[in-house]
């Protein structure tokens, strides 16, 4: 009644969407519409925040096109890389999957074998195999490290602190499980041809090798299994790049058509609008190479920085290297890993932002480093005690600045220079350069750890039987440790080691 009222009251109200709300008299109509209107109006709302996110993103695309405008400009343009010298390899056409286009438009098809039932291509199918052995090797190699554990400790050959080897030695043996799961996974995905986040899967793999080659060290030092954990590895990064989409479309064949090409070569759930970049990577690709780059100068720069500061405060040059030979301070190359992982997603923060996740990273980082190096080798690097908030003595606030002051360099100055110059690297000589680098830095911390565990031995008084020992004692003894590495004390006692 009331509402008729109105209406007579206004009769210009009856046009519009309000006719509709105006045939309604019952109250369960009206709060029927008036419910309506609320999911329309939040769906408008929610609307709008996409078109507003669109827009922040296409500004941003804008802002980098005008960033690489301005380097073109600067540095000259990207020299384009010969066509003929890309050809498609077997690896390519597996990461293609149902072939990938020859010059003449026709497609290369693949090898497959049939394999447990599952027909897969020749390369992924001794990646399987490879993967399953190694999985299956990592059970009985659990065992006898447990069991050879158990008898140092046993027969009181445990030099440091029995609680640290003890709980250091639980967390490898979770870990070492864990990685045979994976490993197995891994493989049960490539044989039933199931690309859902294989990449994901096979970084966490290598993230749990990671921890069980630390862990290994600390308990048992540079032993012979570390050779088959070194080969697990080599076996993950060819994986990983195998897999890596990105890695993938730059080594195909550059004179097909780019979108069609990377509809062959990304999987369903890596396709991106972005031609060579997965959705979700962030403004730098993880892969293996971008990573050993960063770790690389990284590094160099870090171990510069360093000697500068510390001659500007003592007024005299230290030996500040961390590795046996070369100019490198690995603590910079890996905290510059770990920034750029946690902050590929935050590269646009603010600055506020950046600088405190990389003082908590660095800090963390630097704290994990002087554990490590104490625990393993009864190496002491650096002791920050009695300073301001100082964490055990193994980091404190005034360095954990440092670290943020040094992440927000590196993420909003460094990094984009450092990758700019890498992408005029043409991409086979880009391969070449990195496989050469890469054996010699790691052939350089194979080198290092065991010179170092080589030192801990003869402090702890351990026969030299074995020929590396022996070596290291008449080329790398006692004096040119402690000269090579300047800044480190050993005290054997505060070791976890078994042996």
């Amino acid at each position: 009644m009331i509402l008729r009222q109105a209406k007579a009251k206004d009769p210009a109200k009856g046009a519009g969407d309000e006719s509709g709300v105006d045939a309604l008299t019952s109250r369960s109509q009206l709060l029927a519409r008036r419910g309506q209107v609320e999911r329309r109006i939040k769906d408008l709302g929610r609307e709008q925040a996409s078109l507003v996110r669109e827009r922040r993103t296409l500004d941003r695309r804008i802002a980098l096109c005008e960033r690489d405008r301005l380097a073109d400009a600067v540095y000259g343009p990207v020299a384009p890389e010969p066509p003929d010298e890309a050809t498609p390899t077997p690896a390519e056409v597996d990461a293609a999957g149902e072939g990938i286009l020859k010059r003449d438009g026709t497609r290369r098809k693949p090898r497959f074998v049939t394999l447990l039932g599952h027909t897969v291509s020749v390369t992924a199918a001794s990646y399987a195999v490879l993967l399953l052995v190694a999985g299956v090797f990592l059970v009985p190699l659990f065992g006898t490290l447990a069991s050879e554990a158990i008898f140092d400790v046993a027969r009181g050959g445990v030099r440091g602190n029995l609680d640290v080897t003890v709980v250091v030695f639980v967390v490898e043996s979770v870990l070492m499980l864990a990685l045979a799961a994976g490993l197995f996974a891994m493989a049960l995905r490539i044989l039933q041809g199931d690309s859902a986040h294989r990449l994901a899967l096979c970084e966490g793999c290598i993230l749990l090798l990671t921890g069980v080659i630390l862990c290994h060290v600390m308990v048992f030092g540079m032993t012979s299994v570390l050779i088959v954990y070194g080969l697990l590895a080599a076996l993950l990064v060819a994986l990983h790049s195998y897999w890596d989409p990105e890695l993938a479309l730059e080594r195909a064949n550059r004179r097909t058509d780019t979108e069609s090409l990377k509809a062959m070569v990304f999987s369903k759930d890596e396709r991106t609008t972005i031609p060579g970049r997965r959705s979700g990577t962030g403004y730098i690709t993880l892969n293996f190479f971008n990573l050993f780059w960063i770790f690389t100068i990284a590094s160099v720069l870090g171990l510069i920085v360093e000697t500068v500061y510390f001659f500007i405060g003592n007024h005299w040059w230290m030996d500040r290297a961390g590795m046996l030979w070369g100019p490198f301070s690995p603590i910079y190359g890996f905290g510059a890993c770990l920034m750029t992982i946690a902050l590929n997603h935050f590269h646009n923060r603010p600055v506020p932002v950046i600088f405190l996740v990389s003082a908590v990273i660095g800090g963390a980082f630097e704290f994990f480093t002087s554990w490590f190096m104490q625990y393993a080798f009864g190496v002491t690097a650096w002791n920050y005690s009695g300073t301001f908030l100082n964490i055990d003595g193994r980091t404190n606030f005034f360095y954990m600045c440092c670290w943020g002051l040094l992440g927000l360099v590196w993420v909003k100055l460094l990094l984009p220079v450092m990758l700019y110059f890498i992408k005029r690297i043409p991409w086979g000589w880009r391969y070449t350069l990195t496989t050469i680098c890469a054996i010699f830095i790691i052939f350089d911390g194979v080198a290092t750890l065991t010179t170092l565990d080589c030192w801990y031995l003869r402090e702890a008084g351990v026969p030299q039987t074995n020929p590396i020992e022996r070596f290291c004692a008449v080329h790398y003894d006692n004096e040119y440790m402690a000269d090579r590495f300047q800044t480190m004390t050993m005290e054997v006692s505060s070791s976890a080691r078994t042996q």
